[in-house]
């Protein structure tokens, strides 16, 4: 049985190398550079919009992100 799903491995059927079967595989689980770019736009917005107020600490915060 293959460790892929079987959208995964109707994307990949076609590949002729493992040079060409990776790359696609990276594609589909990574994204492209765009979506990388995408998502640590938001990965960086959400976190500038963590606040710690004066009176919580830092195992506090840690919970709440948990």
């Amino acid at each position: 049985m293959s460790g892929l799903t079987q959208f995964v491995y109707v994307k990949v059927l076609g590949c002729k190398t493992v040079k060409e079967l990776l790359g696609k595989l990276q594609k589909i689980y990574e994204g492209d550079s765009k979506v990388k770019e995408e998502k640590l736009q938001i990965s960086i917005a959400q976190f500038q919009q963590l606040n710690m107020k004066e009176q919580k600490n830092i195992k506090n915060l840690f919970q709440w992100m948990v």
